[in-house]
C-alpha cells in the first residue's frame, strides 16, 4: 500500500508540474473563481453578469470550496489545486489497480499508470482526459478512475462511493458509469452495493439545490432552443454540435475505437472489470448520435448543458490504457513497440492530427516508443526510468503545448491596482481584447465586474436571459474590436473603466503600465 501510494504520488507530481501540466485561469475557472468570490462575498460582482448567475446549483464543487475557505481562510487558488492533485493522485491509484488486476507487475503497473496519466487532448467536443485546471469536470475524471480500479478489487462499495462523489461533483460527466452499473446490477453482473452511495449522493444534491441563494436565473429543462440561441450557441459553443466537428477528428475517433477493440481482443480481462471496460468506450460512441438526435434534430436546450458527447473521452481513455497493458503483455519486440507507438499517440494527438498531419509529434512518439521498448528488453527493472523519462522529454521537444502563457507581469499590475485603488462594485471593460482571455484572468485577479467579454460567452448555453444579454453587450461594445475614442467614453452606459492596449491621444489615462491603459468614463467615478 504504502509504495501504491508513493508511486502515484510521484506520478501526480510530475503530471501537475511536468506534463501534461496545470493552468489556472487559463479556461473555466475564470468563470468559476467569480461565482465562488461572490457567494463568499456577495459585496463583490455586484453588476458582473456571469457572477450574478452561478451554474452551481447540482454540484458540490462550490459548497466544498466555501466550506475549506471558511475552515482554512486561504486562497480559493490553493484550495482548488490541492483538491486537484489529490484527485489526479487517486486517479493514479486507480490506474495501478486496474493494470495490476490485469496481471501485470509492480513496476509495469506504474509505467501504465504514468503514461495514461500523460492524459489526451480531445479535439470536436473539446475536452481533456486529464483536466488542467481545477474544475468539476476533471475532478469527476479522476473519481471515476479510482472508482474502476477499486471495482477491480471488487470493492463494490467503495467504488460506488467514490463514483458517488463524483456525481456530487459534476453529475453529466459521470452518468455513463452510472447508467452502465445500474444495467449491470439488473444483469446480476455487479453488485447491488455498488448503487447504494448514488442514491445518498442524489438525495445530497436536491438538498443542497434548495437551499441555493435566490435569484439565480432558472429555465424549463423540456424546453427547446429558438433559432437565435441555438445559432449564438453554435457561434460561441460550437462542441456542443457533434455535426461541427472535421473530418479528421472522426477519424481520429474511428482509430481509437479500433484500437481499443483490438487490445481486448488481445487482453483477457475477466468481469467485472471486463463489462466496465469496454461499457465505457461504448457508452462513448453511443453518446455522439444520442447528442445529434436530442440537440441538432430535436433541439433540446438541455443537451448543450449536459454536453454528453463529451463521454467520447472514454474511448480515448481506454485507447490509452488498453494498449499500454498489450504493450507490457506482448510476446515480441515488434509487437511490444507498435502497442507503446499507439500509447505514446494519445498525449500528442492533438499536435499529430489536424487539418494536415505533422509528423514530428509521430517522431516523437515512436522514438518514446522505441526507447521503452529498447530498456524493456535490457531489463524490466527500467521500466521505472522509461515512466518517468516521457514527463521531460515531451515538454522539452516543444513538439507539443498543451496550453499558452498568457497571465504577463503587466496583467498582474493591473489587476493589482483595480483591487486597491477603484470601487468593488466597479465595471470594467476591455473594447479592443478580441476573443483574449486577459479580461477574464484580470476579473478574478482584481476582483471587479466586466461589463462583457469573450470567455463569458462560453455560458450562452446555460440561461437564454444570459444569452441574450451578453450577446446585446458583446456587439454593442464592438465585439472585442473597438478602437476607442474620447468621445466614445462618455457613451458606454454602465461602464465605469475602459482598459486599453493603446493610449487615447489627448486623454490622460488613471492608470498605465506597458501593455494597458485605463480610463475612467467620466471624471466623477474616479
Amino acid at each position: 500500500m504504502k509504495a501504491l501510494l508513493c508511486g502515484a504520488a510521484v506520478i501526480a507530481l510530475l503530471g501537475f508540474f511536468l506534463f501534461p501540466g496545470h493552468t489556472y485561469l487559463q479556461s473555466d475557472t475564470q468563470i468559476y473563481i467569480p461565482m465562488l468570490e461572490r457567494l463568499h462575498n456577495p459585496a463583490l460582482f455586484t453588476r458582473d453578469i456571469v457572477a450574478l448567475r452561478p451554474h452551481l446549483t447540482f454540484t458540490i464543487y462550490d459548497d466544498t470550496a466555501l466550506a475549506l475557505k471558511r475552515i482554512t481562510h486561504l486562497d480559493f487558488q490553493i484550495l482548488l489545486t490541492a483538491e486537484q492533485l489529490l484527485f489526479r493522485a487517486l486517479a493514479v491509484c486507480g490506474l495501478i489497480l486496474i493494470a495490476r488486476r490485469l496481471g501485470l507487475s509492480a513496476m509495469q503497473s506504474f509505467f501504465v499508470a504514468a503514461l495514461v496519466s500523460l492524459g489526451a487532448t480531445i479535439s470536436g467536443p473539446a475536452v481533456l482526459t486529464i483536466e488542467y485546471e481545477p474544475v468539476p469536470r476533471g475532478f469527476a475524471i479522476s473519481l471515476i478512475v479510482f472508482a474502476l480500479g477499486l471495482i477491480a478489487e471488487e470493492y463494490y462499495l467503495a467504488a460506488g462511493t467514490a463514483a458517488a462523489v463524483a456525481f456530487l461533483y459534476h453529475p453529466p460527466t459521470t452518468l455513463p458509469f452510472w447508467g452502465l452499473a445500474i444495467l449491470l446490477v439488473i444483469l446480476k453482473r455487479a453488485r447491488w452495493t455498488i448503487l447504494a452511495p448514488l442514491a445518498i449522493a442524489a438525495a445530497i444534491l436536491a438538498t443542497l439545490a434548495r437551499i441555493q441563494p435566490p435569484g439565480i436565473e432558472t429555465s424549463s429543462i423540456l424546453r427547446r432552443l429558438d433559432s437565435f440561441e441555438e445559432s449564438l450557441q453554435r457561434m460561441r459553443a460550437a462542441y456542443s454540435f457533434v455535426s461541427t466537428w472535421a473530418s479528421f477528428q472522426w477519424i481520429n475517433f474511428a482509430v481509437q475505437t479500433g484500437i481499443v477493440a483490438l487490445a481486448f481482443l488481445r487482453l483477457r480481462i475477466h468481469p467485472p472489470l471486463r463489462d466496465f471496460l469496454w461499457g465505457l468506450p461504448a457508452a462513448g460512441i453511443l453518446s455522439v448520435p444520442f447528442s445529434w438526435l436530442l440537440l441538432e434534430h430535436e433541439h433540446w436546450a438541455l443537451i448543450p448543458q449536459w454536453q454528453p458527447a463529451r463521454a467520447i473521452l472514454f474511448v480515448s481513455l481506454m485507447a490509452a490504457l488498453l494498449s499500454a497493458v498489450a504493450a507490457m503483455k506482448a510476446t515480441s519486440f515488434g509487437e511490444r513497440l507498435l502497442w507503446l507507438t499507439a500509447a505514446f499517440l494519445m498525449p500528442v494527438q492533438h499536435a499529430f492530427v489536424g487539418r494536415e498531419l505533422h509528423y514530428r509529434p509521430l517522431l516523437l512518439a515512436a522514438a518514446l516508443a522505441l526507447l521503452t521498448a529498447v530498456l524493456y528488453s535490457i531489463r524490466k527493472q527500467t521500466l521505472v526510468l522509461a515512466a518517468l523519462i516521457p514527463f521531460f522529454a515531451i515538454p522539452q521537444s516543444k513538439l507539443v503545448e498543451n496550453y499558452p502563457r498568457i497571465e504577463t507581469a503587466e496583467l498582474r499590475a493591473l489587476a493589482g491596482w483595480a483591487r486597491t485603488s477603484t470601487p468593488e462594485p466597479s465595471l470594467f471593460l476591455f473594447p479592443d481584447s478580441r476573443t483574449s482571455l486577459e479580461p477574464g484572468i484580470f476579473r478574478a485577479r482584481s476582483l471587479r465586474g466586466l461589463y462583457v467579454d469573450w470567455k463569458s460567452g462560453g455560458q450562452v448555453n446555460y440561461f437564454p436571459g444570459f444569452a441574450r444579454e451578453w450577446w446585446t453587450r458583446w456587439v454593442a461594445t464592438g465585439s472585442g474590436r473597438w478602437s476607442v475614442t474620447t468621445e466614445d467614453l462618455s457613451r458606454l452606459p454602465g461602464v465605469d473603466f475602459v482598459v486599453l492596449k493603446k493610449p487615447i491621444a489627448g486623454e490622460e489615462p488613471i492608470f498605465q503600465n506597458a501593455a494597458y491603459w485605463v480610463y475612467a468614463t467620466t471624471p466623477h467615478k474616479f
